[in-house]
């Protein structure tokens, strides 16, 4: 989950990319990777200045390990939108 809220970020970040391509990206990469992620919350959003993009993923995956019943998880990355 980690890697794909930073793939996400990063993707939004590009100077020929979108907010739009950048969730796109995250939620390419997670239901890639993790079983159900189609019941994942994706969230992208700007920073009051308009520099910082963050992505935050939320999801509760099921049986982990030990533990019986979904594992609620949250993953945010960030990235800095340095384009004019």
């Amino acid at each position: 989950m980690m890697d794909a809220a930073s793939a996400g970020a990063r993707h939004a970040a590009l100077a020929d990319r979108s907010m739009a391509d950048g969730e796109d990206r995250a939620v390419h990469l997670l239901t890639n990777s993790i079983p159900h992620a189609e019941t994942a919350n994706v969230a992208i959003n700007r920073d009051a200045s308009g520099e910082l993009i963050t992505v935050t993923i939320d999801h509760q995956l099921p049986i982990f390990g030990f533990m019986t019943g979904p594992v609620p998880l949250s993953a945010t990355a960030q990235a800095y939108d340095l384009t004019p």
